[in-house]
């Protein structure tokens, strides 16, 4: 389970590495695991649902990612109307406190509320 979780997170350090794991096993049976992977995989969201997106929407994407590039990042982005991009220089799927961009990505959705408020 290691091997799978650090293809998310590969500059993850070892207790983030090991809690992360800790959530896959205890979150989701083999089975679900298997029929999540399937839905996943048929899964396009692209033409019929993005566009209908109406909440304001912040898409944050790791630049070297090796599981998703970033250029689906972007497109999911530019799919939903008036989306903000913002591209991160991380090699992981999921923000770590670790990552030299956590604080960067945190600010930004901090930021990206308050933009929002009323």
């Amino acid at each position: 389970m290691t091997a799978f979780t650090s293809l998310f997170c590969p500059d993850a350090a070892h207790d983030e590495l090991a809690s992360l794991v800790d959530i896959q096993l205890t979150s989701a049976t083999p089975e679900n695991v298997v029929a999540i992977r399937q839905a996943i995989d048929h899964l396009d969201v692209r033409d019929d649902y993005l566009p209908l997106v109406k909440t304001p929407t912040l898409v944050i994407h790791a630049r070297n990612e090796s599981l998703n590039p970033v250029a689906q990042g972007r497109l999911i982005a530019a799919s939903i109307p008036g989306a903000e991009f913002l591209e991160v220089d991380s090699n992981n799927h999921i923000p770590l406190p670790s990552d030299p961009t956590f604080q960067t990505i945190v600010n930004a959705q901090l930021e990206f509320i308050d933009r929002q408020a009323p």
